[in-house]
Parts: C-alpha cells; structure tokens; sequence
C-alpha cells in the first residue's frame, strides 16, 4: 500500500498529524536517492477519537512539498542464503592499459625524460611555430607472462609507423574500440618482461597527440603491470583485482539452488556502477538507480539449480580519465582535470572503484 502525500500550498510550508488503519511497519521512501527508512509512530491513545486510525506520526512538509509512505505486505517466515564471496565472471569488453607516459625526440635529437603525452605535444608546439617536424615517443611497459592477440587503440594510425620490441607493426586498420577514432592496430606477441612501442610521425600543427591503448585478454594489477586476466573476482573493488583502467561491464555468475516454494527476493546492497540488470534464465531485470528494496525474482526461477547474472556496467572513466588530477571526484570535470595545473596534479593514478561490495542476499519468503 502507497501513500503519496503532498502540500499543496507553494506560498508556505506546513505541519500535519498522519493518522493510518495500520499497525505494522511504516516506510518512507525518498525516489531521488532510493533511500528507505521507517516512520517511529504512536498507537494506542493517541489516535483515540480518529475513525478507524491504529497509528499515527507528526511529519513536516516544505512549500509544495510531499512525502511518499508505504505499507509493506505482513511478511511471512523469511530465510536468508547469502550467496559466495567469490564469483566466476564474465567480460564484455577486452581489458585496458591506458598509455598516456611517454619520453619522446625531435629531429634525432635528445630524449626527453618521461611525462605525459599532453605535455609532448605543449613542448612540441612551443619549439616548432610553422612547418613539421620528425618526432618519435617511446611507451613503456611491463608483461609477467607472454601475451598474444593484443592491439593498440589510437587515433590517425595511418599517421605512424610504429613499431613493437624492434618489429615494424602495420598501421592499417583492424577495426575500432569504444570510439570510431579510436582504431585498432594488430601487435606482435608480447614477451615476459619489459617492452616497448616506438611511434614516429612528422608531427604539423595541425595533429593532435593523444594517450593510446594497449587492448587484450589480460589484467592490469593496481601498479600497471600487464598479468593473466582474471577469471573470478571477489566482493569488492575491481580496480585492485586486475581491472585497473577496465571500461567495459562486469558479469557475476552465481548458482542458487531454489525449493521451488514461496518468493525468492534478491537483495544486492552496496555497489559502485553506471547501472545493474540482473538475468536469470530468459528473464532480465533493469535495476532502478541505487534500488534498496529487494528484487522479486521468483518468476524467472525454476525448480533446481540456477544461474544468477549480475551485470555490473563500468564507464570509460578510469580509461580516459582524468588520470591525475588530484580530486578524485571534482565537481566538474573540464579540460584543466586532464591538464591539471601544478597544484591539481598528483604523479600516482587515480581510478574510481567499481563492482559489487556486498555479497547479494537471496530471501526466501514463505
């Protein structure tokens, strides 16, 4: 049962008594932020003399203000199963090492030491003005294991002659990531250790230098090295379990094992995503925004085992960024946040969390 009520008066605000032909427990539910909690009431004596009223609480409304109340159905017997800590996972996306240091030359002369491509490309236009001008950027990084199939993701390869490990790399084109301007360049295996992508082009004014890529079936730990991509995760933050710069969405496999009896409810708690959607044999649930209240799932069940889905949408946020500004949630996120100036900039990376942070709860409801 759902109350809805609202102060008409847009002149001035107002306080009321709320009086109900109900005992049980009383909610209140905010629908801009999901938040639930339950209204204290009186009974007995003070609802004396009220029609039918067996409770009742004092609330204040603002200038055209309103409340929203609901009266949950009296629950049956209730069990909990609290489903694994660990969860067998599945990718949409291949992971991200995003490759935004480099140390780079002009015209054979010395290198630079390592910064931010940004700052190349700001060095670059100082010392040029008109005309072009032969450059070179050296991307570094570090495999624990032999890695096959991997591509770079960049923008204008045909404007590049790249090369891997000392392996010339065709600049053509095999499709796209994410973006259309983002193309993917084929790459020759990766050995264990230290490697290394040397792009030349004759830098005009008219180019822009962006981060690039490196795209594959591996993860990436919290301090950027490249190792065997993660086949299950634990409740928690993805970041820290090989999805470091991961953009794409998170799949959580769960079997649960249903009497086939009463309502089965599935509570997810505490989670950092874009949104959820949660599939359970042919039926799929859109989560609303921060849902707190439990999901009736009951008619996507069968007798016996099944498998329950979790989709847990990223962004491309700890992809591009900002990677090293010093806020990790500034206001609003401009220009200056990708350039941050002196005082904004922090050396180490910055990546938000995402995933689930609580084991999902199924309620069994007789």
């Amino acid at each position: 049962m759902v109350f809805f009520v609202v102060n008409n008066n847009r002149r001035e605000s107002c306080e009321a008594d709320v009086f109900l032909p109900y005992e049980g427990e009383i909610q209140e539910w905010d629908p801009l932020t999901g938040k639930i909690w339950k209204i204290s009431c009186d009974k007995g004596s003070v609802t004396a003399g009220i029609p039918r009223a067996k409770a009742s609480f004092h609330a204040h409304w603002e200038k055209a203000g309103s409340h929203l109340y609901f009266i949950p159905k009296e629950r049956r017997q209730v069990t909990e199963k609290r489903l694994p800590e660990w969860a067998d996972i599945r990718l949409n996306s291949p992971n991200v090492l995003t490759l935004d240091v480099c140390r780079y030359r002009m015209a054979q002369g010395e290198w630079s030491p390592p910064m931010e491509v940004w700052e190349v490309q700001r060095n670059i236009r100082k010392q040029l003005g008109e005309g072009s001008v032969p450059v070179e950027l050296i991307f570094v990084f570090r495999a624990e294991e032999e890695l096959k199939g991997c591509f770079l993701a960049l923008e204008q390869p045909w404007r590049f002659r790249i090369n891997c490990n000392g392996l010339d790399v065709n600049s053509k084109p095999e499709g796209w990531f994410l973006d259309r301007a983002f193309e993917k360049v084929s790459l020759p295996v990766l050995p264990k250790g230290i490697s290394q992508l040397l792009l030349r082009c004759e830098y005009q004014n008219n180019m822009e230098l962006e981060n690039c890529y490196l795209l594959g079936d591996f993860g990436v730990t919290v301090d950027r090295k490249l190792v065997k991509k993660p086949a299950r995760l634990k409740i928690g933050d993805w970041t820290s379990q090989g999805l470091y710069h991961y953009c794409g969405s998170v799949t959580y496999l769960y079997h649960y094992l249903w009497s086939g009896q009463g309502r089965a409810v599935l509570k997810l708690g505490e989670y950092a995503a874009v949104c959820l959607t949660v599939t359970i044999g042919n039926r799929l649930y859109g989560m609303p925004w921060r849902l707190e209240e439990a999901l009736d799932v009951t008619e996507g069940l069968v007798e016996g085992d099944n498998l329950i889905e979790v989709e847990v949408m990223g962004s491309p946020r700890n992809m591009l960024g900002p990677l090293h500004y010093r806020e990790l949630y500034p206001k609003n996120t401009k220009a200056a946040c990708f350039r941050p100036a002196e005082k904004d900039y922090i050396s180490e990376y910055q990546v938000v969390p995402y995933g689930l942070f609580k084991a999902p709860i199924i309620e069994e409801r007789g």
